[in-house]
């Protein structure tokens, strides 16, 4: 199941509280800033609505996701590394896929579209973390599960 375009929320889902209520959704702080984990509140207003736009160049289940113009979810180096921020800047695509593990639901891994040998690197945040980084998860047998987003669509 493709994502179809669109602004949604991004609420993260750990493997902690994959049933929790409330939770934390990704949130845009300003160009050239990591994106944090944070409640939907009323003061995060306009920082937590990401527009996914098909990278039709790049293949399926491709997307830019985008804050507003110029300001879309990116990271530093030109190749992604372990650990590395996930950061409001110009555009990188990264590739959402419905997850096999979900019953139904909207729910996504998001990738960069770059990868590594060995691993694929997830979109996530560590431990008691609350920036957005790029999770490894290696290529092996029984290996952990990569970290989920619950995609939820917004009224145009």
């Amino acid at each position: 199941m493709s994502l179809p375009p669109g602004r949604y929320l991004a609420r993260f889902i750990g493997k902690d509280n994959p049933d929790s209520i409330g939770g934390m959704y990704a949130t845009g702080k300003g160009l050239g800033q990591p994106i944090e984990l944070d409640p939907n509140r009323p003061e995060f207003h306009g920082q937590q609505e990401w527009e996914f736009e098909p990278a039709s160049e790049e293949g399926r289940d491709v997307y830019t996701i985008n804050s507003r113009p110029g300001e879309s979810w990116s990271y530093r180096s030109d190749s992604p590394v372990p650990g590395e921020t996930i950061i409001l800047d110009r555009p990188k695509p990264f590739r959402v896929q419905h997850s096999e593990r979900s019953q139904g639901g909207h729910m996504f891994t998001i990738a960069p579209t770059q990868q590594l040998i060995g691993a694929t690197l997830y979109v996530g945040a560590g431990e008691h973390q609350r920036e957005l980084t790029l999770v490894p998860i290696p290529v092996v047998p029984d290996a952990p599960p990569a970290p989920l987003w619950e995609l939820m669509r917004l009224e145009e």
